[in-house]
């Protein structure tokens, strides 16, 4: 237990400095596809190492966890050899380039329209040294018991709190059930089968992400964009959440009746491509939504999003027996059914954003906080 304590010490800054690169990296109307990656990258996480973990579970399996270190190992050198700081003082250099051409609509695009920054006396992070230990030019560095404050405060946005504690505890908590379900609902299989068996979830994550979620994701909130005199608003990234919820619904649905009534093991994989790329979607969609809800917080929503999630993969195994595929298909069921509920009450479809709602009183925030997940999602 203690050396798991440490790895989930090491392992946990992965999970909020990858969204803070993006955030750095890229402009609002980019945002969904890369996101979309981001979210990719630790779907299949989840999906591939049980492939290769079962393989290697033909050496030891004190192998899996040598590894897992050597992989750190390697990951470890290319972060320091081939990554730059990406930190990127945005406000402070658009408040001192002169402005080209006035009337933009969209902040963020502002960049594009600004005089050269070369112009801006001001280092760059580009050219810091390798080992640089202090501060970086033009921006504010927090203390280190900040990330504790920041995240308590997050609870100041109750929609941020509403989306993110509702979609890990009861959408993506049935991505980690049905994982740690597999082996027992597999268990006629030797433990390299019960690996090639992720291969269903794994094709429904990669399809998802290629054809139908942070792309799309952008696409959609361009053409909504226009239509709204060129206004973009966060809420617009949850039309795709609906689609999401179908999918994933289905496949729970197909695979709790696979399971219960001893169906080929096809079908199971047929309903893992879409329960694969419903979360994919709404994986995305989620973590784009309440990044784009408070962008000047970014960094406090990221890290409460990366603790909810991470803190929902650690209940879970601990927290579900193994089910049965009855109680897959209810909740399979439920969420079908929640998904259809909202309707012309989504704050999607009435296009304005709850976040005023929780200005003026708790109730309607919560009630946009249902539209958004408990019935969205």
């Amino acid at each position: 237990m203690a050396a798991r304590f440490f790895q989930g010490f090491g392992v946990s800054p992965g999970a909020t400095v990858g969204m803070a690169v993006i955030m750095d990296l890229y402009f609002e109307y980019e945002r969904g596809q890369k996101l979309g990656l981001w979210v990719l990258a630790i779907d299949t996480g989840l999906l591939v190492g049980p492939i290769i973990g079962g393989f290697i579970d033909l050496v030891s399996a004190d192998w899996i966890q040598w590894l897992t270190a050597i992989q750190f190992a390697v990951l470890l050198g290319l972060e320091f050899f081939f990554m730059p700081e990406t930190l990127y003082p945005r406000t402070y250099m658009l408040a001192r380039m002169p402005i080209v051409i006035p009337g933009a609509v969209d902040l963020e695009k502002l960049a594009e329209q600004k005089g050269n920054s070369a112009a801006v006396e001001l280092k760059r992070t580009t050219n810091l040294t390798l080992l640089n230990i202090r501060p970086v030019p033009g921006l504010r560095h927090p203390k280190p018991w900040d990330s504790l404050i920041r995240f308590m405060l997050t609870f100041k946005f109750p929609v941020v709190v509403i989306v993110v504690m509702t979609y890990c505890f009861v959408w993506y908590w049935w991505m980690l059930s049905v994982i740690t379900m597999i082996p027992a609902a597999y268990v006629q299989y030797s433990p390299q089968v019960q690996g090639l068996l992720f291969i269903g979830l794994l094709l429904g994550t990669l399809f998802s992400e290629i054809f139908a979620s942070g792309t799309l994701s952008d696409f959609i909130v361009a053409k909504l964009a226009r239509k709204n005199h060129g206004v973009r608003l966060p809420e617009m990234r949850l039309w795709l959440a609906y689609p999401a919820a179908l999918l994933s619904a289905i496949g729970l649905i197909l695979w709790g009746i696979s399971i219960d009534r001893g169906y080929h093991w096809m079908v199971g994989q047929i309903a893992f491509f879409l329960f694969g790329a419903g979360i994919q979607m709404g994986n995305t969609v989620t973590a784009s939504y309440v990044v784009d809800c408070y962008p000047l917080q970014s960094m406090s929503v990221i890290t409460f999003y990366a603790v909810i999630i991470n803190l929902s993969a650690f209940i879970n195994p601990v927290s579900v027996a193994v089910e049965s595929g009855l109680e897959i298909k209810l909740m399979g069921w439920w969420r079908l059914s929640s998904s259809l509920l909202p309707g012309k009450h989504s704050p999607a479809s009435r296009g304005h954003s709850p976040r005023k709602e929780s200005s003026r009183s708790l109730a309607a925030c919560l009630w946009s906080g249902y539209c958004i997940v408990g019935g969205v999602l």
